[in-house]
Order: structure tokens, then sequence, then C-alpha cells
């Protein structure tokens, strides 16, 4: 018998955890090979626990309580650092990742790194090597091996690059994925993970990163702008896009767009973007805007910056508590910042047109309000298709988490057969509401 549950490997992440009872004595490393080369990545553990019973209520129920918690240890074959490079980027891998040993073939994410301890994992790094890498660098060389090899070769830093490559080779219309409020986009880092095949996943940053002046007069002028940049990469459809809050109202607005302009729109997924009420946000205080900006804070950091003086003291917070790498300047954190203040303007005067297509919505459930409408209804009446709903059960900050995502990705899934033919989702394959 099996039982699979998410389980808190650190104060900040899930991981998915499977309980075993077993008939025969058998290695927790061959059920890990068996399902790894029937399921994809987003269904396979991340570790596994084999008990002699599974533990029960006086009423015969499962006891989840008395589940115990997992030995995290990567079940992949184990390859030694070969050099003193790979052994110092090892030991950094497993300090972040609270691992004993790390393969030098390992995946990062693959072991349940995500965007916030990508950040730790470059801090290490920089403490340790005095090497500044980017999540960029990481998207693309997330094993040790591959990092020591970049390391080695020195290449230029595009962190900041509008369009990041997540995965950058594939089959298939390639999925484009609009940054949050912040602008940034490490919040998809995961998604390679999570979403199954071998189809190219790009994520948008704004180009504030790069240009200070650019600031757009409305999201219309934002989308048109994402648009042609998008067709640098797929200059015709069908189209796939995905985005997180603000991200999302960005990514209808590029979809109705993309429909005017002849072009056809296969797949528009919005994690938890919400409708505005139609009036502009004014004086957001700085705190509110840097909580906004760099989600998943810690809730101790959230109430210490409030009783910081200025904007240098909450900075240098955010960069001891390892949210920014030591590679980000200032003016970089500041443009974060700043966009974010204006992001939120634009957000709260968007009138969004009409869209002909289908929509897979995914709700932050701890962030509903109780007894009030669900904000995933108000977008029933903006389209012309269907609306799919899958209820996750974490915050709004929290879509960028494994356990999230792995949900994400599971749900995308069946979207890779979209019909074009009928416009129609197949919705009975997804199984949610």
């Amino acid at each position: 018998m099996v039982i699979a549950r998410a389980r808190q490997q650190d104060a900040q992440d899930q991981q998915l955890v499977a309980y075993v009872t077993l008939a025969a004595e058998i290695d927790a490393s061959v059920l890990h090979e068996h399902l790894d080369s029937r399921l994809p990545d987003y269904m396979v553990p991340s570790a596994f626990v084999v008990l002699d019973a599974l533990p029960l209520t006086p009423n015969g129920k499962l006891d989840r309580r008395a589940l115990p918690d997992p030995q995290w240890q990567d079940l992949a074959a184990y390859v030694a650092p070969r050099t003193s490079l790979e052994a110092s980027l090892a030991q950094c891998f497993a300090d972040v990742l609270g691992l004993e040993r790390v393969s030098v073939f390992d995946n990062f994410f693959a072991l349940g790194g995500h965007s916030l301890l990508a950040v730790q994992l470059m801090a290490h790094i920089d403490a340790r090597l005095g090497e500044n890498i980017s999540i960029r660098v990481l998207f693309n060389a997330p094993s040790v091996a591959e990092l020591a090899d970049h390391l080695s070769t020195a290449p230029s830093n595009t962190e900041f690059d509008t369009i990041m490559p997540i995965r950058a080779h594939g089959e298939g219309a390639p999925l484009f994925c609009i940054h949050p409020v912040g602008g940034l986009a490490w919040s998809y880092a995961g998604l390679a993970r999570s979403i199954e095949g071998n189809r190219p996943i790009y994520a948008l940053q704004t180009p504030a990163l790069q240009q200070p002046d650019y600031i757009p007069a409305n999201i219309a002028e934002m989308a048109s702008d994402y648009i042609a940049r998008i067709r640098g990469i797929q200059p015709q459809g069908p189209y796939r896009l995905l985005g997180w809050s603000f991200g999302g109202l960005v990514a209808y607005e590029m979809a109705t767009k993309l429909q005017t302009l002849g072009e056809t729109v296969d797949q528009l997924v919005l994690l938890d973007s919400r409708l505005p009420d139609g009036r502009a946000a004014r004086d957001v205080d700085e705190c509110t805007l840097i909580e906004a900006a760099f989600p998943n804070m810690p809730e101790a950091l959230t109430i210490a910056l409030r009783g910081m003086r200025d904007t240098a003291e909450r900075v240098d917070a955010l960069r001891e508590h390892r949210l920014i790498p030591s590679y980000i300047s200032d003016r970089h954190v500041m443009t974060v910042i700043e966009a974010t203040q204006r992001n939120m303007q634009l957000q709260g005067t968007f009138a969004p047109a009409r869209f002909g297509g289908d929509i897979l919505y995914f709700t932050a459930m701890r962030s509903e309000a109780p007894g009030q409408p669900r904000h995933v209804d108000e977008w029933r009446e903006r389209i012309e298709g269907s609306l799919v709903n899958v209820d996750i059960d974490c915050a709004h900050g929290e879509m960028g988490q494994p356990a999230s995502l792995a949900i994400i990705g599971q749900s995308l899934a069946p979207l890779n057969v979209f019909d074009a033919s009928t416009r129609r989702y197949p919705d009975q394959a997804l199984g949610v509401k």
C-alpha cells in the first residue's frame, strides 16, 4: 500500500513524500527508479518512507499526524565531485537543500529547489567561491557539473534580459510566462520540472531592468510590447500564455490582442490573477511594495521592515535574509520597487476586453476571504469559452512553491492535447472544478 502527501522540508518548502508498506523487502531507490520510468517528474515523490504498517486512528482511518518525517536525501545514483570546484559547488547545493550530499549530475530543481532557495544558493556560492552567478545561469546549468563548466568558461551575465529561457529547447509551441507585479520572473524557476514533456518555456521580465526609462502608459501598451518580443521567438501562433497575479492581467491582454491580430491562442493560464476594482493604487507605502515585489518573505522580516528607518536599511535586510543576490545592485532593487508601484497603478485601472477562448485558472485558497465571492467567478463573464478552476491549498504569494507548481504542472499536462478545431480544452481529463 502507498500513501502520498506533501510534507515540509523546511519552513518554506513542501515536497511529495510516499509512505509505503511492502510485502517483500525492497530498496527505496528501486521504487523511485520504477516510478520515474512511468510518471512525469512532478508526480514522482521526493522521498520514500517504508513502514511496517500505516498508522491508524481509533476509528480505523489513516492517522496522518502519526506519519514520520522522511530523511531527505537524493535517490539517484551518486557521482562524487571530480574537481575542487565541483566539490565546493556540491557542498553549496547540499547546504541549501538540507541534504547530506549531492551528486554532480543532480538537478537543483529536481531536488526541490525553487526561486527562494535559488537565491540562497547564489549567496552561498558567492560567499564560498566569490562567483556571482545569476538565476538565469542556474536555469541553464542546474547541476553541479554544468555549473562548474559554466564557471570555467565564464559567459556574460544576462540576468536582466526581458526574455529568460527556462527551457530553451524542445518541441511544440512555447509557453510564455509573464512576470508578476515586481517585474522579476524568478518565480517561474521550477516550471521546467513541474510541466511534463520538453515543451519550451520562456519567462518575461520587465524591460525596465535594462531600460530605466521604460514606463508604459497602461497594460495595453505593455501587452503590445511583449507581443512584439515573443514574436521574435515564435513569429506566429498558436500561442500559449501564463501569468501569475499582475502577470495574468498582462497575459490576458496579450491574448485578446493576439486574437485581434488574427492569431490563435491555444492556452491562457491565470495563476490567482484578480480583476481590479477600477481604482488606481495610491499612497502605497514602501514596505507594501517590497512585500509585493518579493513574495514568500518570512513573517518576521515583514514585521521588521516596518520598523526600519529608510530604504537602504530595508534593502540591507533583504540581502541579509538572502532574498536578493549580492550581484544585484541597489539600483536594480530600486527599479523593482518602482516597477511594482507603477504596475499596481496600471493594475487598478485595467479594463479587460472580451476573450474569445478558454481560461485555466488557479485559485490560492488561503487568500480567499471566507463568505465573499470568489475571484475566479469574476472572469467568467469576460470570456466566450469555458473556465476551468483548480483550487490550490496555498496563499497568493506561494504559487511559485514546489507543491503549488506540481499541481499546476499536473493540470497543464492534459492541455497539451488541446483541440484547436473545436477550441475546447479536455477539462473532463483534469478532474477539477
